[in-house]
This record gives C-alpha cells, sequence and structure tokens, in this order.
C-alpha cells in the first residue's frame, strides 16, 4: 500500500524508480503491440511537456484500452494508428483501425473497457465516441480538458 501511494505523490522514492506511464511512453506501448502482431503507428502533435502526469496516465490508459480492444476483436495484421494532439488547455486522443466490423464471430462485448474509457474521459470534461467508421474500422475519440481537475485515474 504505501509502494502504491508512494507512486502518487511528487518527490516520493517510488515515483521515481517508478514512474507512472504517460504520452512519451506510447511509442513503447506501440513497439509492444506490434510485437504482439498488431501494427500501431504513433503520432504526437504538439509539446506534453506542460500536461500534468495524472492526464498524462489518462492519455496512455485511453490509448493501452483502445488498442487492446483492437487487438482483441480484430484480425492479426490489422493496423491501427494513434494521433495526441496537445495544446495548451486540452489533449486529444484519437485511435483507429481498419479492422472489419460488425465484430468477429465469437468476440464479445461484454468487457467493461469502453464503459472505463468513459470515466477516465469524464474526469477531464471530456465525452468520449467510440464506434464504427463508414467504410469499415473503428476510431475511439476523446478530448480531455486540462483545467478540469487533476483527477488521478490507473
Amino acid at each position: 500500500m504505501r509502494r502504491s501511494l508512494g507512486v502518487l505523490r511528487t518527490g516520493e522514492p517510488d515515483a521515481e524508480r517508478h514512474p507512472l506511464p504517460g504520452i512519451a511512453q506510447l511509442e513503447t506501448l506501440a513497439d509492444q503491440m506490434c510485437a504482439a502482431g498488431l501494427p500501431t503507428r504513433v503520432e504526437v502533435q504538439g509539446s506534453h511537456t506542460h500536461i500534468p502526469a495524472s492526464a498524462q496516465l489518462t492519455v496512455y490508459r485511453l490509448v493501452q484500452e483502445a488498442l487492446t480492444n483492437t487487438f482483441k476483436h480484430t484480425p492479426a495484421g490489422t493496423p491501427a494508428k494513434v494521433r495526441i494532439r496537445c495544446s495548451a488547455d486540452t489533449v486529444t486522443v484519437d485511435v483507429t483501425d481498419s479492422g472489419p466490423r460488425p465484430p468477429l464471430p465469437g468476440a464479445t462485448a461484454s468487457g467493461h473497457g469502453i464503459p472505463g474509457m468513459r470515466e477516465r474521459s469524464a474526469a477531464y470534461g471530456g465525452t468520449l465516441e467510440a464506434g464504427p467508421l463508414p467504410g469499415g474500422g473503428w476510431r475511439v475519440r476523446t478530448r480531455l480538458f486540462l483545467d478540469s481537475g487533476e483527477a488521478v485515474s490507473a
């Protein structure tokens, strides 16, 4: 418990040894997804250095969940693209894939992924859009408002 709380406090030794993932770690996440069979590209527009660690963690978790859903619900080799746009007051997250829709046979929508992403987005005053794209594929999109509060999500 002490270690978990230490990660949340700035200046604690555990926070330095085990930093929370953020926007800078999205390339590593993409590499892991590629190695697992989901070709993933990441594009970050604008500087993210001013974005609080808790908001960066939220971005990371949103992208992680969206890519996990793509991995689970599309054929192997389906490409995914992550686009993050950073401004002074907002962070926009777009994750798209070109997989077929409706979901693959046997795929179930019984998880908590999209509702969880909605909750994370709402903590920053955002709304999450998730659904099929015209012509195939799927998109998850949200905008986080940085002045909406310092919600900590893991």
